[in-house]
């Protein structure tokens, strides 16, 4: 059976999701600002910008570990 909680706050629309995830965190680069990122990380990323209107470019890097990932536009 499911157990009754009293006292619990309604989480916020979205998923539960807040301003310092990836969205947040996204939404708040400027045009031209850029940042380092994993790899493995790029497709999330631009999959997540696309999703929330913000426009990016990414480069892989001479290590060939990281992108370099750019806000394009808005």
């Amino acid at each position: 059976m499911y157990k009754i909680e009293k006292g619990i706050e309604v989480a916020p629309e979205g998923r539960g999701r807040k301003e310092g995830s990836l969205s947040g965190f996204l939404r708040g680069l400027k045009v031209g600002d850029s940042f380092l990122a994993p790899e493995e990380k790029r497709g999330n990323i631009l999959t997540t910008g696309r999703k929330h209107g913000v426009k990016l470019v990414s480069r892989l890097q001479e290590d060939g570990e990281n992108v370099r990932i750019w806000r394009v536009r808005k």
